[in-house]
């Protein structure tokens, strides 16, 4: 018997039926990040193409094999604050430090001297990346006035920033950074991509195993990250995310809906007159079996 055998605890998962072909180029991107050959992809695409789903199945994928899954959510321009790109990221980190410490020690050995600056510019991490011990009390020697222009300098954040992103990833676990809306990121946020793009292109800071994947409205971007972009596509890869076919299954799974609807709404209709019947039909017996007084005529 049909389904005699098969009994689940939990739904089977639902299957990843449109962007085949994208969904392979960026599991192809990550296969490369885990050999050390990490790098930026830009995803592009216009309202509602399906960009954060498709990120959504790959992170999925990468998790599935063993990859460490970040992922910050660009926000509107009410109340941004500079690096507001960066939060989800933070939140995941400090989430998987508390779970694994051993994830914490890595990061610092990997960032080195730049925890600090690291600190300084993303004070969500402080508390986890600040100098203790020995390192602080010999941090301590310098004058704040040898430090001062130096540590809180833009181009020093940005550089610190940048080494922060490729010290996420490991051989052992690599990293996979997921920026969503980047539309609506700061100038300081776009700077950083740039600048650790530059340093992948320099080829002087060995093996990365961060894949940073950049998303954005196409049709939202203001002209500052509008020529950001422009100047990230040469330098990067791409993958634009077209309309799809008029046969393709989202269609079809559209058009199957539609019809579900309408033929929900002619059962209801049907099943609305059989429960309305009999009313109608006591309602009219009573109207013709009552006696109607005759205008005009009085009694005696």
């Amino acid at each position: 018997m049909l389904g005699l055998s098969d009994r689940r605890r939990t739904l089977t998962a639902p299957a990843f039926v449109s962007r085949r072909r994208e969904l392979d180029e960026l599991e192809n991107h990550l296969s490369r990040a885990k050999a050390g050959q990490g790098g930026l992809v830009l995803v592009e695409g216009e309202s509602g193409r399906g960009k954060s789903r498709l990120l959504t199945e790959l992170a999925q994928r990468g998790s599935e094999e063993a990859c460490w899954i970040l992922r910050g959510q660009g926000q509107s321009e009410v109340g941004q604050k500079p690096l507001q790109l960066l939060e989800g990221i933070i939140q995941g980190l400090l989430a998987a430090f508390r779970s694994d410490p051993g994830l914490l020690m890595g990061v610092r050995d990997r960032l080195g001297d730049q925890c600090e600056a690291v600190a300084a510019a993303l004070p969500g991490l402080a508390p986890v990346l600040a100098a203790t011990g020995d390192s602080a009390a010999a941090g301590a020697g310098t004058t704040a006035s040898d430090r001062a222009p130096e540590a809180f300098g833009e181009a020093r954040s940005v550089e610190a920033l940048a080494c922060f992103l490729d010290a996420l990833g490991s051989a052992s676990r690599p990293a996979l950074v997921i920026l969503d809306d980047c539309q609506w990121a700061d100038d300081l946020m776009i700077r950083l991509i740039a600048r650790w793009q530059a340093r992948r292109l320099g080829g002087t800071h060995g093996n990365c195993y961060s894949l940073l994947l950049v998303s954005f409205r196409s049709d939202e971007c203001r002209p500052t990250i509008a020529c950001a972009t422009c100047r990230l596509l040469r330098t990067s890869r791409c993958l634009r995310l077209m309309p799809t076919k008029s046969g393709s299954s989202s269609n079809r799974w559209r058009a199957l809906c539609l019809k579900k609807f309408c033929n929900w709404c002619c059962g209801f209709r049907t099943a609305a007159r059989s429960w309305l019947r009999p009313c109608c039909m006591d309602l009219s017996n009573r109207q013709r079996l009552s006696p109607t007084p005759t205008a005009g005529v009085s009694r005696h």
